[in-house]
């Protein structure tokens, strides 16, 4: 046997040894998407149609897919299910295949038909709402845990107890979907405001304050805050952010509130422009510089008015002069027509003719 025909031999022998080793933890990744199955069919069959006929029939519902099933749960004959169990299930099934946090998320829940439910109701957003809803409060709650008792009675007096049980996605989970069962759209509503902010400040422990607090005590917590936008927007939301992120964050978060209120507007502008105007006479180089425009300025000024002076003078020396002149000229006059000839002026020779 030649050494070609050896090498190829070895490489194939290489790749079969490798699918072989490999292939059963992908397919049993594949058919594990529907383990939800399992807690589905456990439940209450009463609970499972009532929850059924609150789904719309629609192209959400697609045609489940009976290898996938059989797969996950061989000892289970799917074809004697109940058409309710399999309609959840094949939502179940697209919720499971939406992604990894999904997978997790309908898979591990204790009640999948209402995870299902729900998002039959509010559509992919939901999934991404609850992404967001689990992310901020389980990376967080340690972080919000730090906070003193002063700074968490701003969100409801939360017990340290409470916030250490969000550090578990599980618990993160099974929180968002319960809240959601008791307050129905509207809380759905309030919870999709507080992640979209959490979303573009992700490192708002402020956020996942909100958060825990809703998902524990909804009622308080709308009876405190009312306008959920407007209390985001405020400094109050920052308050543990700014212990447990630094106090850098904390300025800058106060700074950005600040700007917010015009009236606030005006008092950061002027104060900001007599604090750059002290920094910049404090030191020579920026005085110096800062002055130049006004000092060449009125050097032009200085330089106008010496030429204005030089020739006011000038014409007031020549004014000077010609009167000088003129008076010269009268004076001279004046004395030539009196010493001139002429009648007598005396008394006696008027006396004579």
């Amino acid at each position: 046997m030649s050494w070609l025909l050896k090498t190829k031999m070895l490489n194939v022998t290489c790749f079969l040894l490798a699918l072989f080793l490999f292939s059963p933890p992908v397919l049993a990744g594949k058919a594990g998407s529907y383990r939800f199955f399992k807690n589905l069919i456990e439940s209450n069959s009463n609970q499972l149609k009532r929850i059924a006929k609150q789904i719309p029939d629609s192209s959400m519902i697609k045609k489940i897919d009976i290898s996938t099933i059989k797969k996950s749960l061989p000892n289970i004959d799917v074809t004697k299910l109940s058409p309710d169990v399999l309609k959840l299930a094949a939502i179940g099934g697209q919720i499971a295949r939406s992604g990894k946090f999904a997978n997790r998320f309908i898979n591990q829940a204790p009640n999948p038909a209402e995870i299902i439910l729900q998002y039959s109701k509010y559509g992919k957003p939901y999934l991404k709402t609850a992404k967001i809803f689990s992310k901020t409060v389980v990376e967080h709650a340690g972080d919000l845990s730090k906070a003193s008792a002063k700074q968490l009675k701003k969100f409801g007096n939360l017990s340290k107890d409470t916030i250490a049980k969000f550090k578990k996605e599980d618990f993160a989970n099974t929180a968002f979907v319960s809240v959601l069962r008791r307050t129905g759209k509207k809380g759905y509503e309030t919870i999709k405001k507080i992640t979209k902010w959490a979303a573009k400040n992700p490192r708002k422990t402020g956020a996942a304050a909100l958060l825990i607090w809703y998902s524990t005590n909804p009622e308080g917590f709308l009876d405190s805050v009312r306008n959920v936008g407007a209390f985001m927007t405020s400094f109050g939301t920052d308050t543990a952010g700014a212990l447990v992120e630094g106090a850098g964050n904390g300025i800058v978060t106060y700074l950005t509130d600040m700007w917010a209120d015009p009236v606030r507007q005006r008092s950061f502008f002027l104060g900001g422009m007599l604090l750059l105007g002290i920094i910049i006479l404090s030191f020579r180089i920026t005085r110096r510089l800062a002055l130049f425009p006004l000092r060449a300025v009125g050097n032009k000024l200085n330089a106008y008015m010496d030429r204005k002076d030089k020739i006011a003078n000038e014409n007031k020396r020549k004014q000077q002069k010609i009167n000088k002149v003129k008076n010269a000229n009268i004076n001279k006059k004046k004395t030539s027509l009196e010493s001139s000839p002429g009648k007598p002026q005396n008394n006696e020779a008027k006396g004579l003719f």
